[in-house]
This record gives C-alpha cells, structure tokens and sequence, in this order.
C-alpha cells in the first residue's frame, strides 16, 4: 500500500477510536501524549523529507570531488572596482583569486550535502575581506593553513591583529583607499612579508603624495605590483617583481625612472595613464636607472611615447606596445622610432596587419613590425584606414621588411595591402592567415591576382612579386572544408579569372598537416599556375604569427 494511504488510514482509525463510546481516559492521555509528541518531531521528520528529496537530485549523485569544481565555477571574483567611491577604476592586471564571500555562504546553505562538502574545502574559504570581524574569523578558521587572498579598504584595528597572526599567508593583496582626497597609507603598514600579488588603487584627484615604505619593508617576493591612482610610488626594493601595471591620472616620469630603479628583474611594465608630466632631465638627486635587461614587454598610450626615452632597454628584443582610441600614426613618427640603434643592428623585418573592424568581434586591430624577439606595435579598437596605412609605408621607413603577415583576407584587408605594399621595397614573402575562411575566397582572388603582378613603389622602382603562403585550418580532410577546396580550385585556376602568362611564382602552403591527396592531387594541378608549390607543416592558428603573445592570466597587456 502506498505510503500516503497507509498515513490516512492509520489518521481514520485514530479519529474512530477518539470517537467510540468505550475509548478510556488512559487511551485518551497515550492520543494527547503521542500527538504533542508528533508536534515537536515534526521539524525532524520535514528535515528527513528534504534530505531524501535531495539526494534524488542528479547533481547530488556527483562525486564530492566534481561538486567542488562546480562551485568553484559558480563563485563569481570580487568586483575590486567596488571598492573604490570615485573616480575611474581599472582592473589590476590579472586575472585574480579573490572570491564574493556572499557566494560562498550562500553555496553554504543550499542543503546539508552542500554545506557539508563546502566545509571540508578550505580552498573555497580563503577569500578575506576586512568588513566583519565574525565573518573573518571564521573564514580563516576554514581555511585552515591556505595561502589567503585579503581585499583591504577600512583596515580596522581588530585586522591588523589578523595579519600579525595570519600575514604570512597572504599571497594576494588588494588596498584601495576609502578616500578619494587623502591617501590613508597606514593601512598598508602591515605585517604580510609572502604577498606575490599586490594592487594598490586609490581614486584620481590629481594630487602627488610623498613616497612611502609599504608592508614593513617585506616585498622581496612580490612578483606583480598593480597601482591605480595613488599619486606616489613605494620605496621598497622588488627583486622579484616581474609585471608592473601603473594606471595615473597624471604620471611623473622620473618618479617612474626612480621606481624602476628597485625593480632590476621586470619584464612586463604596462602604463595606462591620460597624461605625463615631468618629461625634463632628471634632478641630480635621483639615482641612475640601472638596465632593465630582462624587460621585454611594455605597453604605453601612444601620448607617453617619451617615456621610452627614460627606460634603459634594448629596444631589440622587447616588444613596445602603443595603444590609441583611434588608429592615426603622424607622419614620420614610425621612422623616428625606426631610427633607433637597437634597431640598426636587430632590424624589424616582419610586418603583421590585423584588423577586425568590419566584425563585431571586439578585437584589437595592430599593425606590428618584429624581428622574432622583439618590435613595435600599433594597436587601436578602431579601424585602420587605407589613408593611414598608405601614410605609414611612406614615411615609416620600411626598407628592412622582408614578410608581411595578414590576419584573413576580406576586402579591407586587401585595400590595405595595397596601400602598404609601394613601401616594403624588399618584400619577399606575403603570408595570410585563415586563408580558406569561406568569406575569404572573392578577396583572396583579388590579392591573388595583385600579388602577382609587378608594383611601383615608393621611389617608382618596380618591386618583384612575394612568394604567396596561405596558412590553412587543416590540410588532412578536404572533403570536411568546402572553403579549402573552392581556395584550391581558385588556386590552380579552375573557373577563376587568373590568367597568368609566366609561371615565375611560388605558393607556399601552410596546415597543422597534410592528407597523402595534397602530394599526389593538389600540388601537381597547381603546378600547372605556380613556378614551385611548397608544403609547410606548422601551425594553422594566431600562435603561428612571429609575435609576442599575451599571457595567461596577465590581462593588462589587452585592456589598455
């Protein structure tokens, strides 16, 4: 019998029993004592009902293992912005391990499963934030002996007694000032001496404050330093800072060169800042920068471009980074950067065009020039005009360029390789990414064709054809890419207008691997319209580009 009928019938007997003539006074007292009884033990037996309800819960047939994972990736980071009451704010230029505390206790109380499993994951509580002295206790209590992630803006008393017990667990560090016109530097007078990660974010007021000593002196294993218009620089030594994000209403340039002076291993140096100050030769007073010999990444708006004159690098092997809201080079600005002697004995032979501005992707659009280990690049979210990239191969001083890289083939992108092409006079290789997108095919005929014609340059000297290298998604399966045929047909000349009368031209094509139809089928009827077709197993991504990619992780180099 089902266990609904057995409860309503066991409820008419009861009821039957209570109204019969011959029901005694002790029957009726054993009724009142086991119904007070049912009153009290009803909360017990809802919790059984909600437990069993529960478990028939497929996402409580998961291991314990696979709900922490889940969780993990239901907590959202803190928003350190928040933090800050006034002014812009930017991320601090990583990708960074502080949890919402409200996201974890929520997960808490969902059920007793959940809360159970939560409370045996002290990961998932090592998160601090410096807004309730309970509620901190307890975090550290569950996180038992973890490396702890500290967001820290009003610094109570009771906090610092916190970082005297717990501070060398702290990996990760967040200060922002409550205060957008007073600096409040005592709060950072902490004893946390492990801290790897530190932001430092304020407000803009455009005010400069002195430089202070921070976390006791204790940053000898920081490894990424992340300042926010704070208006002052620490004077600590960072031996083992490797990335430096600097985000400044009003940056001043030798303040930053006395700076850098302490951080003799960086690598990464990112400085996002609206205006520059102080540009002069330095005051006798402050220290020679010594040089940053291990930098090899730095992004700056195109306005601070002086500052490059203030960091003692070879230019050579590090890739300089200039962001701009719009894509405009002055004219001569590339060749005056070209002119420097770094430059002179690593010249900058690849030039790579990305733009994406007729999608909605978002993405950057770059103009690079490289060597394989270091270069300058060009970024902007708006597109780059014809008209700019024509300017640029006039006065960019581009004799050096050997490869031209272009990330897919649509008709902006064919505009602009024939704007720059009258100024790369020694061009011998013109290399397309995603080549046999099938968007790519109208245009790519048209590049095509131009490719192989003789075209005056700058100086009115006819420039020899490139070798064309057409980089595929997957050269294995032909029949899986319709758009890789249609490119091979155009190719071999099958129904497109090419009509070439001399075979003096090399193709080059490039494919994470090739199928035995390409040797056997496709490289003999292409023959038929090329001088020599080469295969290249490589690379069929961005990653097979001759540049500097980001880093995982590290956002700022993309957020400019």
């Amino acid at each position: 019998m089902p266990i609904k009928e057995l409860f309503v019938s066991a409820l008419e007997a009861l009821v039957s029993r209570i109204a019969s003539d011959d029901i005694s006074r002790d029957e009726l007292d054993d009724i009142h004592e086991l119904l007070w009884s049912a009153t009290t033990t009803r909360r017990s037996i809802k919790s059984f009902v909600a437990n069993a309800r529960n478990a028939l819960c497929r996402v409580n047939h998961l291991p314990p293992e696979l709900l922490r994972l889940v969780f993990i990736e239901c907590i959202r980071p803190t928003t350190l912005s928040c933090l800050i009451r006034q002014g812009q704010t930017w991320g601090c230029g990583w990708t960074h391990a502080h949890m919402r505390a409200s996201d974890v206790v929520a997960l808490s109380h969902v059920c007793q499963r959940w809360r159970e499993i939560i409370l045996l994951t002290p990961h998932m509580w090592t998160s601090i934030r410096d807004i309730h002295a309970a509620e901190t206790k307890t975090f550290l209590e569950r996180a038992q002996s973890l490396p702890l992630h500290v967001t820290l803006s009003k610094c109570p008393a009771w906090f610092l007694d916190v970082c005297e017990d717990r501070g060398a667990l702290i990996r990760e560090l967040h200060w922002s000032s409550p205060e957008r016109y007073t600096v409040s530097k005592a709060p950072l007078d902490i004893n946390a001496p492990k801290v790897e990660r530190l932001s430092l974010s304020k407000g803009p007021n455009g005010a400069d404050y002195p430089d202070t000593i921070i976390l006791k002196g204790a940053t000898q294993n920081m490894k990424m330093l992340s300042m926010n218009d704070i208006g002052w620089f620490p004077t600590n030594q960072f031996p083992a800072l490797t990335h430096l994000v600097i985000s400044d209403s009003n940056l001043r340039a030798y303040k930053l060169r006395s700076f850098l002076a302490r951080c003799p291993n960086l690598t990464v140096l990112v400085i996002r800042s609206s205006s520059l100050g102080n540009t002069g030769a330095p005051p006798a007073q402050l220290p020679a920068t010594p040089y940053l010999r291990h930098l090899r990444k730095v992004s700056l708006h195109m306005r601070l471009v002086d500052l490059l004159s203030i960091l003692p690098i070879n230019r050579a092997y590090a890739t300089i980074e200039l962001t701009n809201d719009k894509f405009t080079i002055p004219r001569g600005f590339v060749n005056r950067l070209l002119a420097h002697p770094d430059y002179t004995q690593q010249p900058l032979s690849t030039l790579y065009i990305s733009d994406s501005s007729e999608t909605e992707s978002g993405d950057w659009n770059s103009l690079m020039l490289t060597n394989g280990s270091g270069g300058i690049c060009f970024k902007s979210t708006s597109g780059l005009s014809a008209q700019t990239a024509a300017l640029f191969a006039r006065y960019g001083g581009l004799d050096n360029v050997t490869e031209l890289w272009i990330n897919g083939v649509d008709m902006v992108m064919f505009r602009l390789c024939i704007a720059v092409r009258p100024g790369l006079l020694n061009l011998r290789t013109l290399s397309v990414l995603h080549a046999d997108h099938a968007d790519s095919i109208p245009a790519l005929s048209m590049l095509v064709q131009y490719v192989r014609v003789e075209t005056k340059g700058i100086k009115a000297a006819l420039l020899a054809p490139p070798a064309l290298r057409l980089v595929l998604s997957d050269g294995a399966d032909l029949d899986a890419r319709q758009a890789t045929r249609e490119m091979l047909a155009l190719l071999g000349g099958a129904g497109a207008p090419l009509r070439w009368e001399k075979k003096d031209r090399r193709l080059i094509l490039r494919a994470p691997r090739f199928s035995p139809e390409y040797y056997t089928a496709v490289v003999p009827r292409l023959l038929a319209r090329w001088e020599s077709v080469e295969t290249e197993v490589g690379s069929g991504g961005d990653d097979a580009l001759p540049v500097a990619c980001a880093e995982d992780g590290f956002t700022a180099w993309e957020e400019e």
